[in-house]
């Protein structure tokens, strides 16, 4: 288990803790003992299923309902906190200003209790069975001076893939066929692809394959989350492949009077701007 996973459990145990006590301004008695009885099992099964699939990844591999469910339920419950949260900061503020007494005998449940999990339910099922397939495709065009008529280049560029729960290799693959139809001459894929240790190694593969569709190959820099998910084992991977892998260098595509430059993501966050300026010096050292 990495310390990614360690910090993403505490995160879940404090929205966890966050809503279990934000419940009391939208149930009470009865109703609000069930509610916080079927959180707390809900949220048990689905904390035991992450960690035992960051244990036992290479048994459990790819997406599924129960991965997908599980995270709209977590999202759910995280909306719907900050619902109420913000709802009672203006309830608190308009009472001061309007000068409505307190009435103590009273349960401090919110008007319409019941609107605020019904929002957040639908805000987070769009956001994970909707919204997670829309892919965002811009196109540029880049006037180069020294490049006559006719000698355009067409290069493209992903990034933020995020392989996981809601993006899988076969998507990839579909993705991948998608940007290979448009005929670039390169692709560069520029950090945050390798997101999931049960698909990381599947996803290196399936770049290999589609080398050869692109002229002049595909290129590749590292971000923040291929450190997070084990970088050596990442390196090991494309090491197999025939991706162009750039790490704080630069290098001459050949064939062509053109140069791909690579800067590897900066991890240590006291440094990052010392640590940043170095990478890009060495890796315009070599360029002309």
């Amino acid at each position: 288990m990495t310390w990614f996973t360690l910090i993403m459990i505490v995160m879940v145990v404090s929205v966890i803790a966050c809503l279990l006590f934000a419940t009391r301004y939208l149930f009470s008695g009865r109703s609000l003992r069930r509610v916080r009885i079927v959180m707390l099992l809900f949220d048990a099964i689905g904390m035991g299923w992450f960690i035992g699939r960051a244990i036992i990844y290479h048994l459990i591999s790819g997406p599924s309902l129960i991965i997908e469910t599980v995270i709209v339920g977590f999202m759910t419950q995280l909306i719907c906190t900050a619902f109420v949260l913000v709802a009672v900061i203006i309830r608190f503020f308009w009472r001061r200003m309007m000068a409505v007494p307190v009435d103590e005998s009273r349960r401090r449940l919110l008007g319409h209790a019941a609107a605020y999990p019904a929002a957040a339910a639908c805000l987070s099922i769009y956001g994970g069975f909707w919204e997670r397939e829309a892919t965002v495709e811009r196109a540029y065009t880049i006037p180069v001076k020294g490049l006559g008529a006719g000698e355009g280049y067409r290069l493209a560029q992903i990034s933020d893939v995020h392989l996981g729960s809601f993006f899988s290799v076969a998507e990839l693959d579909s993705l991948l066929r998608r940007i290979a139809a448009q005929k670039p001459d390169m692709l560069t894929v520029t950090g945050d692809l390798f997101d999931d240790v049960t698909q990381n190694e599947e996803a290196a593969r399936i770049l290999d394959r589609y080398v050869d569709v692109f002229p002049d190959g595909i290129w590749f820099a590292f971000g923040n989350h291929e450190h997070f998910r084990g970088i050596d084992t990442i390196r090991k991977y494309l090491a197999k492949t025939r991706v162009h892998v750039l790490i704080n260098e630069s290098r001459k595509v050949p064939g062509k009077n053109l140069y791909m430059l690579g800067v590897d993501y900066p991890m240590d966050r006291p440094h990052f701007e010392a640590q940043r300026k170095n990478y890009m010096q060495q890796a315009i050292e070599n360029l002309p």
